[in-house]
């Protein structure tokens, strides 16, 4: 339920510590801790929805693997050991994004600043988007945009870098007339401001 904070276990079903989703998902928080040993949740089509509890990943061994459906948190999130790979979707964050160890995948998704979110660490994301009237500090890391940037919000560079990576083909940055501290582009790509 929307007010519970769920901590998953290996234990807590009898498919060898796998959950699939089967149905859309509205819950207060996710944990995955050091003794979830080596879980599996696959996202599947159905929406995940937490909240304020916002979600966990510190399992070494564990993995999160989104489906196509949306996912919405709006809590703060934490990836410090295993394999998140995010939605083929739209993930939509409130609050801040740390991601200081373990793998973060993008697949391909967007990703929308919906709140005030800082974000540590370095992740590599596809689309940015930050919403009207919504903040995204860019912390002391390096954000990778594989993607599209699009803000109709505010960025601050904090001392951190924004590098624009993808392989080939156009990638569009409407800054909305905030800066970069410094935004680093591949070369075998065409960035187009907007």
């Amino acid at each position: 339920a929307a007010t519970d904070i769920i901590t998953l276990l290996e234990d807590i079903n009898s498919n060898n510590g796998t959950v699939t989703v089967n149905v859309p998902v509205n819950i207060r928080g996710l944990a995955i801790t050091t003794t979830s040993d080596n879980m599996v949740i696959n996202q599947g089509a159905n929406a995940i929805t937490v909240g304020l509890g916002g979600w966990s990943h510190a399992d070494g061994g564990s993995t999160f693997t989104g489906g196509t459906a949306a996912i919405t948190i709006t809590g703060d999130v934490a990836i410090s050991a295993g394999i998140f790979t995010s939605t083929t979707g739209t993930l939509t964050l409130a609050k801040n994004f740390s991601f200081t160890a373990g793998t973060f995948t993008h697949n391909s998704g967007t990703v929308v600043f919906g709140g005030t979110t800082a974000i540590t660490g370095s992740p590599a994301f596809n689309h940015v988007t930050i919403n009207a009237t919504r903040s995204l500090n860019g912390g002391t890391g390096t954000i990778t945009v594989d993607g599209n940037w699009s803000n109709a919000g505010t960025f601050t560079p904090s001392t951190g870098i924004v590098t624009f990576g993808r392989t080939g083909g156009t990638q569009t940055v409407d800054n909305g007339g905030s800066s970069f501290r410094v935004m680093n582009h591949n070369d075998t790509s065409t960035l187009q401001l907007t």
